[in-house]
């Protein structure tokens, strides 16, 4: 893992070559470039459209978040977090793996047996799907009054809460499956047009709602079940017209390669369903497995405790730092796995490096920088954005203090998280499984330590280092089996230079902001003298190697020119 940087990946290739190497030579080219746009473009503009929509989506994300946490009681926000982690927890639990291992397959399929195979692979996993959720509906009428009675404070609204969790749980796995079919043909301008429309619907209709109805938690509820019926309809129909798109690879003549276990053959459809199910079912524990460190178990586990303070805190913090988070990686979203199943489809080891060493630097980039700013500003932050003096504040100002270690802390964790969760991607690929399968098993702790915790009635502090070291513990495993089993080596030496670049402003502006008050011309001051310091002295520990300017060029990303020339 500390390998000298420069001994790890090989030369960047061309990522424009990908044509594969028993095309015909009779073919024009033409045709070729016609037919295919090559897997570097694609990102680059995957990449492009990520970045381009995340303004307008993260500014309305944080505007509805204030309006709820000012206006809501901390009862009534208790009662929200809770409903949501049993959406969250039953949409896990339906899932089966199914949406996840969609784009690890539905590239090889298209490349392998063409596009009917693959509306007919998708119609199939759909329906399979449905029936599931059928099940699960039923199990949860029949289940009603447990469930109602494990969450206490629902009260005479419980069964109203539950019929509206059972609709969401249909419509959002259609909406999973259509997005991931979405995002495995490189549709990011689609799925970013999609996220408009959620991020611009469902706030407006939430303060509608939630405002001069004042319905509040049934408001935020209906609101995301009118938003996901909308929703639906659009994914829907997109994926659809994906799957139209390249029509004409049907009816033009392909060449016809020797057959080969490893090359472009056409998998037997006995072995594709194998691999899918054994895929699946990898995912389905590695997403269980996540639960036990998730906000989404352990609101439940403190709402059984009627803990409710924590649990207030747990959504509060968790919401607020995973959409930080969300935004930053919002130019990956949707990316690696598809990218990463093109390149094992085509064979492309050479590739497989340089795609790690680019995402892993790029992530290394935007996550450093922003997480050293994020914990010098956690306590501003929380005491102008969410405080209040009132009693029955989701966040009163008496527990400022615990609340900014928690946000700390979970900032840490979930960042560090972030940083090295590519490994356990190209693991999945890869079909390395005992390895994933290895580094799943340590999360599973967190259930207990995490009841143990509520029991004791421990504040939020611990509950948040349980969740955070459980989480991170599991990647630096993948991290390792991933440098064993592939060879491919974390780009430690740049994670050192960008941490530098990160220290030379954190240091002087953490001791800087204890001594000044807390109002927002400082803390946007602070904020703003954090990013020139970073940019200084990243370029004068020289920026981004000739390497790694080489390897953005090939991604064909819009602007690219100015990104290294800045950089």
């Amino acid at each position: 893992m500390n390998q000298p940087e420069s001994a790890g990946p090989p030369p960047a290739p061309n990522l424009e070559q990908t044509t594969p190497s028993s095309a015909s030579p009779d073919e024009p080219k033409t045709s070729k470039a016609a037919k295919n746009m090559s897997l570097g473009r694609k990102t680059g503009r995957a990449l492009f459209w990520n970045v381009f929509f995340l303004p307008l989506k993260a500014g309305l994300q944080l505007f509805v978040t204030l309006v709820i946490v000012k206006t809501f009681p901390l009862e009534a926000y208790a009662v929200l977090a809770a409903v949501t982690a049993v959406l969250s927890t039953l949409g896990l639990y339906v899932d089966l793996g199914i949406e996840r291992a969609l784009p690890r397959f539905v590239s090889e399929i298209e490349q392998k047996q063409g596009r009917a195979a693959l509306r007919l692979f998708i119609t199939r996993i759909t329906l399979i799907k449905l029936a599931v959720l059928t099940v699960v509906v039923l199990i949860i009428t029949v289940a009603a009054e447990p469930i109602i009675s494990w969450m206490g404070s629902w009260g005479d609204q419980g069964h109203i809460y539950l019929a509206l969790i059972s609709m969401l749980l249909v419509l959002g796995a259609l909406y999973d499956i259509c997005t991931q079919i979405l995002y495995s043909f490189f549709k990011q301008k689609v799925t970013n047009l999609l996220d408009i429309v959620v991020t611009v619907l469902n706030p407006l209709l939430t303060l509608l709602l939630v405002g001069p109805l004042g319905l509040r938690v049934y408001g935020v509820v209906l609101a995301l079940l009118i938003t996901t019926v909308i929703s639906v309809g659009i994914a829907g129909w997109q994926a659809w017209l994906a799957s139209k798109d390249l029509e004409v690879k049907l009816k033009t003549p392909k060449p016809n390669p020797a057959p080969s276990a490893t090359d472009t053959g056409v998998i037997p459809r006995e072995s594709l369903l194998k691999r899918f199910i054994r895929y699946a079912a990898l995912m389905y524990f590695f997403n269980i497995s996540a639960w036990f460190y998730d906000a989404s178990f352990a609101m439940l586990v403190f709402t059984f405790y009627r803990e409710i303070v924590t649990v207030a805190l747990i959504r509060l913090i968790y919401n607020f730092i995973k959409t930080l988070l969300k935004n930053l990686l919002s130019p990956f979203v949707g990316v690696q796995t598809p990218l990463f199943s093109s390149i094992h489809a085509e064979g492309h080891t050479p590739k497989l490096h340089t795609a790690y060493a680019s995402i892993s630097k790029l992530q290394i980039f935007i996550l450093v920088p922003s997480s050293i700013g994020a914990i010098i500003l956690a306590r501003n932050i929380l005491e102008l954005l969410f405080a209040r003096k009132s009693a029955d504040a989701v966040l009163p100002v008496t527990l400022l203090e615990p609340a900014t270690w928690a946000t700390i802390l979970t900032i840490i964790f979930t960042f560090a998280e972030a940083l090295i969760s590519l490994p356990m991607v190209i693991l999945m690929v890869y079909e390395r499984y005992r390895a994933v399968i290895l580094a799943r098993t340590l999360p599973l702790l967190a259930g207990p330590l995490l009841i143990l915790t509520a029991a004791l009635h421990w504040n939020v502090v611990v509950a948040v280092t349980i969740m955070g070291l459980m989480a991170v513990s599991s990647r630096v495993m993948a991290m390792v089996s991933l440098q064993r089993t592939l060879g491919l080596y974390y780009p430690v030496k740049f994670l050192l230079k960008v941490s530098k670049a990160a220290l030379a402003f954190g240091i002087p502006l953490q001791i800087l902001v204890l001594f000044l008050p807390i109002n927002w011309p400082i803390t946007l001051g602070i904020a703003g003298t954090g990013v020139i310091i970073f940019y200084a002295v990243f370029k004068g520990l020289g920026g981004f190697d000739l390497e790694d300017k080489n390897r953005l060029q090939t991604l064909k990303m819009p602007l690219r020119k100015y990104i290294i020339k800045w950089f």
